[in-house]
């Protein structure tokens, strides 16, 4: 089993994350770490089956990563900014995961990875808004129009309930819940 390649098991990876109903997002992300590693292991001269990739050949990609810039090899799109720690956490979680399933499904003998620490990111500190800066947004919404108090309703929901953009864009009125608690 562990003569197979690495490109050789991510379909079956996907195939397994599809009949999970993982979202299309989480096997494009999951799919796209694999890819990554492959594209490392090949570009270092390493070997891509499965038996000859473990903890010290991830570490080697993590290393990689942490010097890589982003938008690197994309053609047209070059950055002096180095890859977010986060980006690199994301895929060093998704190789975790495709390795701890390797070991579920007897393709390798061990979790390659299982003592692989978490990849650590830096904590990240939210401003809050000032009093003042707060007053300034809802003063930009004119309640007596329509628009304004659209505004100032998306403005104030924003700021008591902690919701992204993203979140109260998307919520419907079949989302609300108007029974009272209890």
């Amino acid at each position: 089993m562990e003569q197979l390649t690495l490109r050789d098991l991510t379909g079956y990876w996907e195939f397994h994350n599809r009949t999970e109903n993982k979202s299309a997002d989480t096997v494009r992300w999951c799919n796209d770490a694999l890819a990554t590693l492959e594209r490392y292991l090949v570009g270092a001269g390493m070997s891509t089956l499965i038996a000859d990739i473990g903890e010290p050949e991830v570490r080697g990609f993590i290393a990689h990563m942490q010097q890589q810039h982003c938008w690197e090899g994309l053609e047209g799109r070059e950055s002096e900014r180095l890859l977010a720690a986060e980006s690199i956490q994301t895929r060093v979680r998704a190789l975790k995961a495709f390795f701890a399933w390797l070991h579920r499904e007897d393709y390798t003998e061990s979790h390659r990875l299982g003592r692989l620490p978490n990849y650590k990111t830096p904590k990240q500190v939210v401003e809050v808004l000032t009093e003042a800066e707060i007053g300034r947004l809802l003063k930009a919404c004119d309640p007596k129009t329509a628009w304004g108090a659209r505004g100032h309703a998306i403005v104030t929901l924003a700021l008591d309930s902690g919701l992204r953009l993203s979140e109260i864009t998307g919520l419907r009125t079949a989302d609300l819940n108007l029974r009272p608690a209890g």
